[in-house]
């Protein structure tokens, strides 16, 4: 089973017709430079930033959209949600905020552990599994600088 997170930038008139129901999620239409898919960190990314896995306060909770008020209708099977381009640039902000050293002292391998967060498992080490999140921390703190600076809502989807 892979649970792989898929983040899309849009305007907002797209997020509006996806609100509405005139457009399904898998009908958007983007450019590439406005996706971006961060594996199977998602679980790993919340938790490092929240330290927990269910319904978070923003700002930190817009990273990694899990929230039941911002759920769309989808056909994945995990779940669709959506930011408006407020939470966006809340987010983003919050993002901006975390340097290297902040991001290390927030990032708890042995409670993921403890918490069985996904993708985590027992033979993952602490600076492996460290730095696969990493990777895709820094493409997500960039996606949602570009998604801000274009006043862009987001989708954010999990298959």
């Amino acid at each position: 089973m892979s649970m792989i997170g898929y983040y899309t930038a849009i305007d907002e008139d797209k997020l509006d017709e996806l609100l509405s129901g005139d457009i399904e999620i898998d009908e958007l239409d983007v450019p590439n430079d406005d996706i971006l898919c961060i594996d199977k960190t998602w679980h790993a990314i919340m938790y490092t930033l929240c330290h927990s896995d269910g319904e978070i306060k923003p700002p930190m909770g817009y990273v990694v959209p899990i929230q039941e008020a911002n759920a769309l209708e989808s056909s994945s099977a995990y779940g669709s949600f959506y930011l408006t381009p407020d939470q966006v640039r809340i987010a983003s902000e919050y993002l901006d905020s975390l340097d290297d050293e902040k991001i290390m002292s927030m990032y708890d391998f042995e409670g993921m552990l403890d918490n069985d967060i996904y993708p985590i498992t027992s033979n993952d080490t602490a600076d492996e599994f460290y730095d696969y999140i990493y990777q895709y921390l820094i493409l997500l703190i960039k996606f949602f600088r570009h998604a801000s600076a274009g006043n862009m809502a987001i989708t954010f989807c999990i298959e």
